[in-house]
């Protein structure tokens, strides 16, 4: 499982940085190395504060860790799931979207984002 994880957290970190750096002058590859990690660490401080939420409000306000049901939380663990791969289908969906028509007509398949 952590072997998975790194891997793929490792193919994903890298595909972020191509083309967040694809066109940028050599003097400017800093900023926008720190243009991307400051959206990335953004990015996964709502995402957590989301799951968080959803895992909350499934559980209920009056919920306390050490007397918690374990049904009960593998089950808003699973809505959280859920929802998390309706939202990346979502952006993938958005993204392949977003691709397809910028390419319309350009050959080569470099797309310029000015």
């Amino acid at each position: 499982m952590l072997t998975r994880v790194g891997i793929s957290g490792t193919l994903v970190f890298i595909t972020r940085f191509i083309p967040g750096s694809t066109g940028v002058s050599p003097k400017e590859q800093g900023s926008a190395s720190a243009v991307i990690n400051t959206g990335l660490q953004i990015g996964g401080a709502i995402a957590l504060a989301v799951i968080m939420a959803i895992i909350s409000a499934s559980l209920g306000s009056n919920s306390k860790m050490e007397i918690l049901n374990p049904e009960l939380l593998n089950h808003s663990i699973k809505i959280v799931f859920s929802v998390s791969t309706v939202v990346t289908l979502f952006g993938i969906t958005v993204s392949i979207t977003a691709l397809k028509r910028a390419r319309g007509g350009k050959e080569g398949g470099v797309i310029r984002i000015c």
